[in-house]
């Protein structure tokens, strides 16, 4: 994620706060991490992990082309360890909740950790399942489609995120 996705991404989060303002939280944010790191501090952030400096030996390097021996002179390279309780966040399966109502379909992906829920993705599609319900009493053709299609997809995602867990609810028309 690049920085202006993360501001744009907290913005929606939070909307009371204007963006200008979320832009000059984060450059002060990063800029106290980069303080830190060049003064050579560990940042430590519970929950989520730890960033410090490690340096690296120099080394010497021989180019099998031509045999010529070079030294790489040692480096200083950042290194971040993730926390405990984020690690065993990432490793949970994903979970999933579809909601299949008359004119939208829902999906809903989370991970739920300790009590907790954390919701990944929340997407809706329009399926108009309602069309032609009441001049027929049935689904029509085209609103069977987009349904059909808007599970596909569905099927698509929760593939991705490999989810083997999910709930589905159902509106009174598949029930009739």
């Amino acid at each position: 994620m690049k920085k202006k996705e993360l501001i744009q991404k907290l913005s929606y989060k939070f909307p009371e706060i204007e963006k200008e303002d979320i832009k000059y939280i984060l450059d002060s944010f990063f800029d106290l991490m980069k303080r830190a790191l060049l003064n050579e501090n560990r940042i430590e952030i519970r929950g989520f992990g730890v960033l410090y400096l490690t340096k690296g030996k120099g080394v010497f390097f021989t180019n099998p082309k031509n045999q010529q021996r070079y030294y790489i002179k040692e480096k200083i390279r950042p290194v971040f360890k993730l926390g405990k309780e984020f690690k065993e966040r990432l490793n949970l399966p994903f979970l999933a909740s579809l909601d299949l109502g008359t004119q939208t379909f829902r999906l809903c992906l989370g991970k739920h950790y300790k009590g907790k829920t954390y919701y990944l993705l929340n997407i809706r599609e329009n399926v108009r399942l309602g069309e032609g319900l009441v001049n027929d009493k049935k689904i029509s053709e085209k609103a069977f489609q987009r349904g059909i299609e808007a599970l596909k997809n569905f099927k698509k995602i929760m593939d991705t995120y490999e989810v083997r867990k999910y709930k589905a609810v159902g509106t009174a028309v598949f029930r009739e």
